[in-house]
Formats: structure tokens, sequence, C-alpha cells
């Protein structure tokens, strides 16, 4: 009997190793959270130069793989993050920069990920001219004691023709681009919270059935209305954007699919849209956002 119930027990074993995933599900979307959440905070920590916050970030193994080529480690760039200023470096500086992340992709592995994104860096300068650079990244994670850290980076500069056919760039048009298909991604990630967030106080939303709809709560109460009776998928193409000083704009095209609720029955609109863009504490917000309908519209000219 005790040879019996050994065998069954090691069946039951070998079963459960095989059937065991290798790493929870729901691990998966926590990672996730918890790299993008922490990426955020290593590109903030970028923008103010805090070394403590890089030293977080990377592991004291890091390979470090610069946009020119050149490799570098942890101990370098402590050294040179905590190098002491030179002779009346203490003057305001003459030029502040930001950093965010666009089209962030994290793949978990368990104790190890990858995370892909385009840093966005914008720097405005004294004169007031303002300069913007895109990079792609990845990043390798690991966890070790529970800690992530990032153990390898790659950075590649983008060129500045980022344009299809290779027409040139409008300055910073990609940067705020950007920000207009995050909105899209949270819209239609049915997550009103964020896309609220990314509107000024003093926010103008109009709409084809709306009107003219003024200020974050009224706009609030808009968007909740919206999402508890449709489920959106909303897709943009941006045709033109530009930065000028604090304002900028992004306008383009837009298909969209409502499903209602109510009977799961599926709408699809496309039109054009329009954001005008503030900068208020280093982040663009939203100050005047437009859409009209074309689904059924008719030619004025030529009935």
């Amino acid at each position: 009997m005790i040879r019996s119930t050994a065998v069954r027990v090691a069946a039951l074993a070998a079963l459960l190793l095989v059937s065991k995933p290798a790493f929870p599900q729901n691990d998966s979307s926590t990672t996730v959270r918890e790299l993008t959440a922490m990426l955020n905070q290593f590109l903030n920590d970028a923008g103010t130069n805090n070394a403590e916050g890089f030293d977080r970030f990377f592991a004291d193994d890091l390979i470090y793989t610069r946009s020119a080529g050149a490799t570098t480690t942890k101990a370098d760039i402590m050294r040179s993050m905590r190098a002491p200023r030179s002779a009346g470096s203490s003057a305001a500086p003459a030029s502040k920069s930001t950093y965010s992340a666009e089209d962030v992709t994290v793949h978990p592995y368990g104790d190890a990920a990858v995370v892909a994104f385009r840093l966005v860096g914008r720097t405005e300068h004294s004169n007031g001219e303002v300069e913007t650079a895109n990079y792609r990244n990845t990043g390798t994670f690991l966890r070790r004691d529970g800690k992530w850290q990032v153990v390898a980076w790659q950075s590649t500069k983008m060129p500045d023709s980022a344009q299809a056919g290779g027409a040139a760039a409008q300055p910073g048009s990609s940067e705020i681009a950007a920000i207009s298909e995050l909105w899209a991604r949270e819209w239609s990630a049915r997550h009103p919270d964020t896309v609220l967030a990314m509107y000024a106080d003093d926010a103008v939303f109009y709409a084809p059935d709306r009107g003219r709809v003024a200020g974050r709560a009224a706009i609030n109460d808009l968007f909740q209305q919206m999402q508890s009776a449709v489920v959106p998928s909303i897709t943009l193409h941006s045709t033109h954007a530009q930065i000028s000083g604090t304002m900028a704009y992004d306008s383009g095209n837009y298909e969209e699919t409502l499903t209602m609720k109510a009977d799961s029955t599926k709408r699809n609109f496309h039109g054009t849209y329009l954001m005008v863009f503030r900068r208020e504490a280093g982040k663009w917000l939203i100050v005047e956002h437009m859409w009209n309908d074309l689904t059924d519209a008719k030619p004025i000219v030529g009935q």
C-alpha cells in the first residue's frame, strides 16, 4: 500500500508540474502596471536629474548601449550624475528638458520582462525655442528579491523626418500626435478618468450632438454618460500637428465603432477631429476638442 500511495503521489506531482503555468496569469497584468509606473517615474527623475531615481532603476550589472553605439555601465552613469557642478553653475539652467514614454509595450516572462517604448524628449531653451527628439528604447528588467531593475538598455535615435513619404515633420508634431493617439487608446479601453486627466480645467468639448460642453466637470458628466451606454473603439489618423510656444494642435480623421450596451448592436462612424493643447507645468493638456460626424453627411454644394 505504501508503494501504491507513493506512485499515486508521484503521478499527481507530475501532473501538477505539467499543468502549472510558468507564472500566474494575473501576475502578467500586475507586472505590466508595475513596470509602466516604474518607467514613468524614471523619466520624471531624468527630467529633474534625480540620481537616486537612476540608482533605483538600474541594476549594478547594467549594460547600457547609447544611441551613438557606445556602451556604458551604471557606475559611469552615476559618476556622471553625481559629479560636482562647475563654478558658476548655480545660475538658472539655460534649458529645461522633460521626457515622456509613448507606445509602451511590456512583455513579462516571470521574473524577467522586456519593455519597449518611444521616448519623447522635449527641451525648452531660454530663448523660447523648443526642441523635440524621439528615441526607440528597449529595456530588459529582472526581478531579484522582489525588486525590479534594468539589466540591459538599448537606445536608438529616430530620424527627424518621421512622416510618411519622407516629408519633414513639423517641430514637435510626433509628440502632439502621440498624445492624441494615447487619448484614443484610453477612450477605447474605457478609462474615462485617465482620459479626463488629459483636459485642462477650462477645457471645452464640442460634440456633434451635444454642442459646447465647457469645463472638466461637465466633460466628465458627458463622458460618464457615454461610457455607460456604449462600448467604444476609436482610431485616429493625425494629418497635421504642430507646436508653437506653449500652444499646439492636432487634427485629422477618425473611425469609431460603438457597441450599444442595451442590445449589443454596432454602429460605425467616421469624421474629422481637432485638438488644441496648452502646456501647463510641463504637461500638454487639451483646451479645445472638436469632432464632426461625416457618416451620413450630404454635400451642400451640388445638391
